[in-house]
């Protein structure tokens, strides 16, 4: 691959519920959700970029291609197709969205403060603690899988997903050419590199 160079040598631990080893990390999605009226669920493919002191960038290259970035500051943008940047306003959306975000990212203290963890051999079940997020979730399963992790988020609405990270690889560095190298989006990676938008 053309920006094997920034990767360290090692893999980051796949355990979501540790802190992960390196600040920055890299990862391959794929995602299962299911809609009311569609009779398959709603399979979308991408990236995702890791960076513990700005935020998370989920990039979907198929079947569309858009960018969600979530930052430590709260501030969540959505990046279209055309590099248009708009605010993430959806309450369910930004809230799940920050919560997928930090349990990728392996923020424990996150977790330990607003879930309950039950755990059998290689899963894991986070049931949320606290009366907001039971508006969006009704619990959260974590299960170690061979080449990563499966997040399945089961939804007060029943709008389900399934969400398989693979390929999690730790990055040496982190600039605007590495960024829109690994996620192809100009505009996700200058809102996260930018000081968050602030």
């Amino acid at each position: 691959m053309a920006f094997s160079s920034v990767y360290a040598q090692e893999n980051v631990a796949k355990d979501p519920l540790k802190p992960p080893q390196s600040c920055l990390q890299y990862a391959e999605f794929r995602q299962e959700k299911i809609l009311s009226g569609l009779p398959k669920p709603l399979v979308s493919r991408g990236r995702i970029l890791l960076d513990c002191k700005r935020g998370t960038l989920w990039s979907t290259r198929t079947p569309i291609s858009e960018t969600l970035v979530y930052t430590f500051a709260g501030k969540h943008w959505l990046v279209n197709a055309e590099g248009d940047v708009e605010p993430i306003k959806g309450a369910p959306q930004k809230r799940i969205g920050d919560i997928l975000a930090r349990i990728v990212r392996g923020d424990s203290e996150f977790l330990e403060k607003y879930f309950h963890r039950e755990v059998t051999g290689q899963t894991t079940r986070l049931l949320p603690a606290q009366k907001r997020l039971k508006k969006y979730i009704e619990t959260i399963t974590l299960e170690e899988t061979s080449d990563g992790m499966a997040v399945l988020v089961a939804r007060t609405d029943k709008q389900n997903m399934r969400i398989d990270i693979s390929a999690i690889r730790a990055l040496t560095d982190l600039d605007t050419e590495s960024c829109q190298t690994l996620l192809e989006t100009t505009a996700g990676c200058a809102q996260l590199l930018a000081g968050a938008g602030d």
